[in-house]
C-alpha cells in the first residue's frame, strides 16, 4: 500500500502528533509512507525532528484549492493509493487530490462528534471517504457522539509493565502530575485550578506531596502562578509533557489529566502502560477512558474532597495502589492497543484505495 500522511496544521499538536505516529507505525509494517506538512511551519520542523526515515514533502501554507493542485502532483508522482489526514479541512485536500484514483481516511478526535460539514460532504463526493472510530457503525446518525480509537505506541515508554510484582509493593515517591493542555477552553482552566486545590488539601495528610506540572511550558505560566496562589510555590516543578509520553523512567503516585482532546488521552493512555492511577475531571470526553476507584478517579467538582481523600486513601495503601496500577496496565493494553489501532487504520486504508466508487462510508 502507498500511503500519504497529510496534515495542514502548522503547529505540532497532539493531534497531527498521532497521526504522524500512525504513519511512523505503519512504515514499520513495510507500508511505503511520505508525510505531507506546511513548509516552513513548526510542525515541519518537529516532524522532521522526530520521523527523519520517513519522507517529508513540504507544500506552501495557502488555501486548500493551492494545496489540493500541490498534492496531486505528489499524488501522481508517488503513485499515492490513499491519504490518512485528521481534519475536515484536510480531508478536503485530500479528495480534491486524489479524486476517484483512490481513497481518504480520517480518525475521528477524541470528543468529536459524527456530524459532516459541508467540506467532508464535498470531499465525500469526489472520493472515497471513510471515518473511523470505536463506535462507528454504519447506521449512525448526524451529530453523534462516537469515541475515538486512541492508542499509543507502548515502545515508546519504559517497559515498566514487564515488571513483576514486588512481594512488598510500596508507593511511588509521593508525586502528583498535573496534565495541562494548551487549549484556551476555560473547563480545562478551571480542571487545572481545581486540581491544585486538591494538591493544597492534600498536604495536610501528605505533608511530603510534589506537584509536577507538565506541558508546554508557555502554557503552564497560569497554572503556576495558581500554584503559588495556593501555597504550592515551593512543591512544584515544571517538564515538559514528553517526560510522560515518551521513553524513559517517570515514577509520580498519580497523574492528575486536565488537559482535553488528544493531548489528555494520550496522557491518560500512557500513564496506564506506566502502571500509574489516573485522576480525570467529570464531564470531560476523556472520562470514558478511566475506570473510576478501577484504574484512577474521576474528580467532581462538586465533591473536591471526595477526591482528596480518595487519592489520600490510595498512596496511604502500598498493596491497594499497586493493584490499581496493575488493572490499569492490564486495561491499556486490552482496550488502547497500538498494535489493534495500526492494523484497523491499516484495513480503513485498503479499503478505501480498493474502492472506485465515490459513495461515503463509514468505518
Amino acid at each position: 500500500m502507498r500511503l500519504l500522511v497529510l496534515s495542514t496544521a502548522r503547529e505540532f499538536h497532539m493531534s497531527a502528533r498521532v497521526l504522524m505516529t500512525i504513519g511512523a507505525g505503519l512504515a514499520a509494517r513495510r507500508h511505503h509512507v511520505d508525510i505531507v506538512c506546511c513548509q516552513g511551519s513548526a510542525s515541519e520542523r518537529e516532524i522532521s525532528r522526530r520521523f527523519p526515515k520517513v519522507p517529508l514533502h513540504p507544500v506552501a501554507d495557502r488555501h486548500v484549492l493551492a494545496q489540493s493542485f500541490a498534492l496531486r502532483r505528489i499524488v501522481r508522482d508517488l503513485r499515492i493509493e490513499t491519504i490518512l489526514v485528521g481534519t475536515e479541512r484536510d480531508q478536503l485536500t485530500a479528495a480534491l487530490a486524489i479524486g476517484r484514483h483512490g481513497g481518504v481516511v480520517r480518525p475521528l478526535a477524541i470528543g468529536e462528534r459524527f456530524a459532516q460539514g459541508w467540506r467532508a460532504r464535498l470531499a465525500s463526493s469526489r472520493a472515497t471517504s471513510l471515518v473511523i472510530g470505536d463506535d462507528v457503525g454504519i447506521n449512525v446518525h448526524t451529530d453523534t457522539h462516537v469515541r475515538a480509537a486512541i492508542a499509543w505506541p507502548r515502545t515508546l515508554l519504559q517497559d515498566s509493565s514487564d515488571t513483576p510484582l514486588r512481594l512488598a509493593p510500596a508507593v511511588p515517591p509521593l508525586l502528583l502530575a498535573v496534565v495541562a493542555g494548551a487549549s484556551t477552553e476555560p473547563a480545562e482552566h478551571a480542571a487545572g485550578a481545581a486540581a491544585l486545590r486538591a494538591a493544597a488539601r492534600l498536604l495536610t495528610r501528605s505533608p511530603g506531596l510534589r506537584v509536577l506540572l507538565l506541558g508546554e511550558r508557555s502554557a503552564l505560566q497560569a497554572m503556576r502562578l495558581h500554584a503559588a496562589s495556593v501555597g504550592l510555590a515551593d512543591r512544584v516543578d515544571v517538564m515538559t509533557l514528553d517526560s510522560l509520553i515518551e521513553q524513559g523512567p517517570f515514577n509520580a503516585a498519580a497523574v492528575w489529566v486536565t488537559a482535553g482532546g488528544d493531548t489528555g488521552a494520550v496522557s491518560i493512555v500512557s500513564a496506564m502502560m506506566r502502571r500509574i492511577p489516573v485522576v480525570v475531571p467529570r464531564g470531560f470526553d476523556t472520562e470514558a477512558l478511566v475506570a473510576s476507584r478501577i484504574t484512577g478517579f474521576v474528580a467532581d467538582d462538586t465533591d473536591p474532597a471526595g477526591s482528596v481523600a480518595a487519592l489520600a486513601r490510595l498512596f496511604a495503601d502500598a498493596d491497594a495502589h499497586c493493584a490499581m496500577g496493575a488493572i490499569a496496565a492490564s486495561r491499556a493494553e486490552r482496550l488502547h492497543s497500538w498494535d489493534a489501532l495500526i492494523e484497523r487504520t491499516a484495513e480503513a486504508l485498503a479499503r478505501a484505495g480498493g474502492r472506485r466508487s465515490t459513495s461515503r462510508a463509514v468505518a
